[in-house]
C-alpha cells in the first residue's frame, strides 16, 4: 500500500521514538540512507501504480433470485461502471490499462477476471525450471505453450515431457511425437474416441516415474504465490509479466536443488 507518512508512534508508547534512540546510534544514519533510496525509486513506485483505483477488475457478478435482478428501472439510465444483469465476454468488456489481458476464471464459483496464463516446464528429475512463458487466457494456450517449450529443448538425446489429462488429445500427442518428444500425457480413458496414449506409452517404467514427478510442478507455482510476490500482478503488458515470471521461476530453481 502507498500513501501519506504518518507517524503513530504515540498509539503505542508515552516516550517517542526520537527520545528512546540516542543521536549517535547506527540506525539513524541507516534511516537516513534508507530514505534516500526510498524517494529515488519513488517515480519508479508511481509508474507501476495505475492512475485510478484498479481500474482492471472488474465488479463481482450479479447475485440474486432471478434473471432481471440488479437491472435499473424502466426510465432509470443505468449509472456508470454498473455492470449489474450484463454478460460478460471479451468482445465487450477490456481492461483500460492492460488490454491484452482477457477475462478468464478458475472455477466455476470464481468470477471472471482479466488474467493471463502463467507455463512452467519443470526437470523431473532435480524439480527444476527449465522453461517458462506468459501467455493470453485463451482456451488453448496451455498445449501451445507446452509445444513451443518442447520445441525449444536443446540436444538430440530422448526427453519425455508429462502433462495432465486435459492435454490426452491426439493432437497434443502427435505434435509431441513429431518434435522428438515423448508424451508421458496422464490418460484420459473418458475422452470421447478414447485415449491417445495406448500401451506403447504407458508400459515403460519411465511413464509411471513422470506422472508421479509431475505433481511437483504445484510445489513451483505455489512458491511463486507465496514468496514470489505473483498472485496477483499489477495492471502491466504482457511482455512484463514474462519477464517477471521468468524472474521468479528461475529464482525458486535456486532453494528448490535439493528437492528430489
Amino acid at each position: 500500500m502507498r500513501g501519506q507518512l504518518e507517524q503513530t508512534g504515540s498509539l503505542f508508547s508515552c516516550v517517542s521514538i526520537e527520545d528512546r534512540i540516542p543521536a549517535s546510534h547506527p540506525l539513524r544514519r541507516i534511516r537516513k540512507l534508507a530514505d534516500q533510496e526510498l524517494d529515488g525509486l519513488n517515480p519508479t513506485f508511481c509508474q507501476l501504480y495505475a492512475s485510478e483505483s484498479r481500474p482492471s477488475v472488474l465488479p463481482p457478478p450479479p447475485s440474486g433470485p432471478g434473471v432481471g435482478f440488479g437491472a435499473p428501472k424502466e426510465g432509470k439510465k443505468r449509472a456508470k461502471g454498473d455492470l449489474r444483469g450484463i454478460k460478460l465476454s471479451n468482445k465487450t468488456h477490456r481492461s483500460s490499462t492492460d488490454p491484452d489481458a482477457l477475462l478468464a476464471r478458475k472455477s466455476n464459483a470464481q468470477p471472471a477476471l482479466p488474467g493471463y496464463r502463467g507455463h512452467v516446464l519443470m526437470d523431473n528429475r532435480h524439480a527444476l525450471v527449465v522453461d517458462c512463458r506468459v501467455t493470453q487466457a485463451a482456451g488453448y494456450g496451455e498445449r501451445k505453450a507446452a509445444k513451443a517449450m518442447a520445441a525449444d529443448l536443446p540436444g538430440a538425446h530422448q526427453k519425455t515431457i508429462g502433462a495432465d489429462k486435459n492435454d490426452d488429445t491426439r493432437g497434443f500427442v502427435a505434435e509431441m511425437r513429431r518434435l522428438g518428444v515423448t508424451p508421458h500425457v496422464a490418460q484420459n480413458p473418458g475422452r470421447s474416441g478414447g485415449s491417445a496414449i495406448d500401451r506403447r506409452t504407458t508400459r515403460h517404467e519411465g511413464y509411471a516415474k513422470s506422472i508421479n514427478a509431475r505433481r511437483g510442478i504445484e510445489k513451483i507455482f505455489g512458491w511463486i504465490k507465496e514468496f514470489g510476490g505473483l498472485r496477483q500482478f499489477l495492471p502491466r503488458p504482457q511482455a512484463e509479466r514474462a519477464g517477471g515470471t521468468g524472474c521468479e521461476g528461475r529464482a525458486m530453481s535456486l532453494p528448490c536443488s535439493d528437492c528430489m
